[in-house]
């Protein structure tokens, strides 16, 4: 399993929100460091009520975990790990960990993630805004309350027995802290941009042959063709389409013809380049943009393409044939008459006999 399947499995199915697989995400990994803080004050020998709070919000995360990942319960799950932080958890780290002289102040921006992640959703109503600023201004009045405590009655807050376990735990303490905080961000950034690539897939995308649509083609194109004319450098494009589709729907269906189509992008895109931008221009015709490439290296790729498209194996419908047409940008030319160009020579090509390209 991959990095990345795995981050989805865990966050959640598609059916779940984003912010709903960020909070699982955020549970999980609380959890692991909630038990390897536990871990590391056993063995430090620290006091058994801290001890006792990393075990108790350990079991209250992966609980919250399960109930919001395979439940389908969200909302009452955050509430509960909130209510939970605000009144057991962060307590007893303060007053049974040191305080003030422990590793519980670099803890606070990883709690402040992981608030962040609970309270927040995609849709908050004006009311929700509320809340959410009512817990963060209780959460701050919360440290600053038992900052204040630490001052007036350090006697409250437990000491450490020697300096050596002090310096080890605060070390500890701020190493889990920093890891966790970069693993939740880390996390919801993840998800993020796996959101984004879904809405360019609906946004930029033909939903059929996943190669970019119409109006973004024309777009980027559009994009290259100012930047050609302000560095002076070179710019083609090709436009290309499958001979006698039609035939092949008629004779064959559309779902056949569908299946034509899905297998000649497949074959465009392997022969292009990374810095390459294809499109589907419409029905079975495409745009290829080629920058920085002159009129001689675009040939160069029309007749691979030629080559690639014919030795496809398709025993249904039998050999498919392309015909291109190639132009190279001329200063000052828009891309509509570019186009154009390279569209009068594509039909040029066809009316030559199909199976070819004229540039």
């Amino acid at each position: 399993m991959s990095y990345q399947r795995g981050i989805t499995w865990l966050g959640g199915d598609d059916n779940l929100s984003e912010i709903n697989r960020i909070f699982n995400l955020a549970c999980l990994i609380g959890a692991l460091f909630c038990f390897l803080s536990a871990v590391e004050s056993w063995m430090a020998s620290l006091s058994p009520f801290l001890v006792a709070g990393n075990i108790f919000y350990t079991i209250v995360l992966v609980f919250a975990y399960y109930f919001s990942r395979f439940r389908g319960k969200f909302n009452i799950s955050r509430i509960i790990s909130i209510i939970t932080l605000f009144v057991v958890y962060f307590p007893a780290l303060w007053f049974f960990n040191g305080g003030n002289e422990s590793a519980i102040p670099y803890f606070i921006p990883l709690l402040v993630s992981f608030l962040t992640i609970s309270v927040v959703g995609r849709r908050n109503t004006p009311g929700d805004h509320l809340v959410i600023f009512l817990i963060v201004i209780l959460f701050c009045l919360e440290v600053v309350f038992f900052i204040l405590i630490n001052f007036r009655h350090p006697e409250w807050i437990y000491q450490y027995t020697d300096q050596a376990t002090q310096e080890v735990d605060i070390v500890i303490g701020a190493v889990f802290a920093v890891i966790g905080n970069f693993m939740i961000i880390l996390a919801a950034f993840n998800m993020y941009y796996r959101q984004l690539e879904k809405t360019e897939q609906l946004v930029f995308r033909d939903s059929m042959t996943g190669l970019y649509n119409h109006q973004y083609i024309v777009s980027n194109l559009e994009e290259e063709i100012d930047r050609s004319g302000r560095y002076q450098i070179p710019l083609s494009i090709i436009v290309l389409d499958v001979d006698n589709f039609k035939k092949v729907n008629d004779t064959y269906g559309h779902v056949m013809g569908d299946s034509v189509l899905k297998k000649v992008s497949k074959t465009i895109k392997s022969e292009c380049r990374t810095i390459d931008k294809i499109g589907r221009y419409g029905g079975d015709e495409f745009l290829i943009v080629l920058p920085e490439t002159c009129l001689d290296k675009a040939v160069v790729l029309a007749r691979r393409l030629l080559e690639s498209v014919e030795s496809l194996a398709l025993d249904e419908t039998g050999k498919v044939t392309i015909s291109l047409g190639i132009a190279q940008w001329k200063n000052e030319e828009n891309a509509s008459s570019f186009i154009e160009r390279a569209d009068d020579n594509l039909y040029e090509a066809k009316r030559a006999g199909r199976n070819r390209f004229i540039s």
